[in-house]
């Protein structure tokens, strides 16, 4: 009995040395004809038991030889003919050989001309040498549609007689876990089909750097705070890896790594988009996204991160707001209760990510400069010292409706008009985001305004799928090639029809006509709720139209910088500026500390 090992109820729930924790066992693995090992994953921890297949008793071991075993990936595995343990990853399928204590990949998605997306859907059901058969239920879903379907696949994957791509350099891409958008996926099978010389081939070698416990976290501060010390991390490691010639050649969604904003690492793609016309895509995103004027990341698609509000309550730039005016909305508007939920050093690191520009520039450091003393007086003055717990706003509706998720508002019920709050704060993740909080924002919710800074400048562009090339690559050029694949119509398009922010004006607006379309229709009852008592849609509904399009248009326009906080440099300001928050040191000696910190940073990247 597995289950009585720890103690686990049926709902997973269970108990281990006096703890409640959540666990999962989802394998047994042979370690030999009498043993096997009995791997649990907990929300705590992982813990190991040997099961004496002859005796049914199981006994608690020290895990220290099995840290090799990545339990987050065993949830789908086949017990093979031949006494291996397979199991599926979002890159591939994998082996597990428990006599050599590794865990090896088998086959790589990139190695057939099946969508990888398709293939994460299903389950391994067969598995020899020569073959590989996966089946399963695949959803074809689309944001502007209510009504899912459903179709059960089989996939047959054999060896082929001889390589097709034999004599091909092989060009590792970078995906965190491994995962890409459906449309990214057919690229890449279109670019390795109709290139001659090279082969891409997804990798996740650095996900497991990712290794912060996120179950202990309890605050926007601590969620923050464990992003910074995750990307340091993985950012460290890239960099290190690209310098010595054994890094990636292309790395996806990796655009909030700001440490690889640097020649050194990462080449300038302007010469592969060329001059882009304004008149067809949103060139200021280009122009956005540009590091001392060059191109790093290209966003393929994109979040605006900013303050969603009427547009009455700009300053005076008329998309966002200066210290000043921000604190004037705070406490006129926004009762005192700021909508951006951070602790001061937190606070701090996103309104200088804001208008970083004027701090380091060419590799150089400077926090002298007035706007940087007057965003920290203004955190000083008017944002709290540390954010709120989780668990003290559950209860807190109101405070939670002005920082709620976007894509996440609750639907009201009888007699809620849904107006819960003035302004909600976050990254808004396409059309549909953009509709449910103006459904959520007390009056006119169209403006998404910029988080305070010097010169009140607009919201920031959050890259969602984005691409970079390292300058170490074995051909940058090749991977140029692919770059100019992701900006063809099929790939704006397909983004813009799955609720994304796309580069292309006419696929945004095509995906805007169909987001009205749906939202005044069916998309409207999921939006606004249903009369709990007569199951009927509430008649407290917005109605759309070609008008919010334009608005967001305007909104995209505004955007004049990207959110890419360079994780080391943030977390100094963590460390140093609570000192002049609480009034320990001056501004003055704080500045200049983690100004000396920071550039020796910089200059230690060369």
């Amino acid at each position: 009995n597995i289950l009585a090992v720890t103690q686990v109820d049926a709902a997973g729930h269970g108990e281990i040395a006096g703890e409640v924790v959540v666990a999962a066992c989802d394998v047994i693995l042979a370690t030999g004809e009498d043993k096997a090992l009995i791997p649990i994953s907990t929300d705590k921890t992982e813990v190991y038991y040997e099961l004496d297949l002859k005796t049914n008793k199981a006994t608690k071991i020290d895990g220290t030889d099995y840290e090799w075993l990545d339990l987050d990936t065993l949830i789908s595995t086949f017990s093979g003919k031949d006494g291996y343990t397979y199991y599926s990853t979002p890159i591939g399928i994998s082996r597990i050989d428990m006599k050599k204590k590794t865990s090896e990949s088998v086959m790589n998605y990139s190695w057939c001309t099946v969508n990888r997306s398709t293939l994460n859907y299903l389950s391994i059901v067969d598995c020899s040498e020569d073959e590989i058969i996966l089946c399963g239920e695949k959803y074809n879903s689309s944001p502007y549609e209510s009504s899912s379907q459903t179709e059960f696949v089989i996939v047959d994957l054999t060896k082929a007689e001889s390589n097709p791509h034999a004599g091909k350099t092989i060009l590792e891409m970078f995906c965190s876990y491994g995962y890409v958008e459906e449309k990214i996926g057919d690229a890449i099978i279109k670019y390795n089909e109709n290139s001659s010389s090279y082969f891409i081939e997804v990798t996740d070698r650095y996900s497991n750097l990712d290794d912060y416990n996120y179950n202990d976290l309890n605050s926007e501060d601590d969620y923050a705070n464990a992003n910074l010390n995750v990307n340091a991390k993985i950012s460290n490691q890239l960099a290190m890896d690209i310098m010595n010639g054994e890094g990636p050649d292309i790395l996806m969604n990796v655009s909030d790594l700001g440490q690889l904003n640097d020649t050194n690492y990462l080449a300038d793609l302007t010469p592969y988009i060329g001059t882009l016309d304004s008149e067809k895509y949103f060139t200021n995103i280009i122009d956005a996204s540009l590091v001392d004027g060059k191109l790093f990341h290209l966003p393929i698609s994109f979040m605006i991160d900013g303050i969603q509000t009427d547009p009455k309550y700009a300053g005076a730039s008329g998309v966002g707001f200066t210290p000043a005016e921000y604190e004037k909305f705070l406490n006129e508007t926004l009762n005192g209760t700021d909508c951006v939920p951070y602790g001061q050093a937190l606070y701090f690191t996103k309104v200088f990510n804001a208008e970083s520009d004027k701090f380091i520039s060419n590799g150089k450091a400077d926090f002298s400069a007035p706007e940087f003393a007057e965003l920290a007086e203004y955190v000083k003055n008017n944002v709290q010292e540390n954010s709120r717990s989780w668990d003290e706003m559950y209860n807190d509706d109101m405070y939670y409706s002005s920082t709620i998720a976007v894509g996440a508002a609750a639907a009201p019920v009888k007699g809620d008009t849904g107006n819960t709050s003035p302004a909600i704060y976050g990254s808004v993740y396409g059309i549909s985001g953009y509709f449910m909080n103006m459904a959520n924002v007390q009056g006119n919710g169209s403006a998404i305004l910029g988080i305070p800074s010097t010169d009140g400048r607009g919201p920031m562009v959050s890259p969602y799928v984005s691409i970079a090339v390292s300058a170490q690559a074995q051909n940058v050029d090749a991977c140029g090639e692919f770059v100019k694949l992701l900006l063809s119509d099929e790939v704006q398009e397909s983004l813009a029809m799955n609720d994304n922010f796309v580069l292309s004006r006419e696929a945004f607006r095509e995906g805007g006509r169909k987001a009205v379309e749906y939202y005044n229709g069916e998309g409207g009852e999921y939006m606004f709720g249903y009369d709990f008592e007569t199951g009927l849609p509430l008649d407290n509904r917005l109605k759309f139209s070609e008008q919010n399009i334009n608005e967001l248009e305007k909104i995209i326009e505004s955007c004049s910088c990207t959110s890419a906080a360079d994780a080391a440099i943030n977390l100094i300001l963590v460390e140093e500026m609570p000192a002049y928050f609480v009034g320990q040191k001056s501004l003055e000696e704080v500045a200049k500390i983690a100004q000396d910190r920071a550039q020796k940073v910089l200059d230690e990247r060369g």
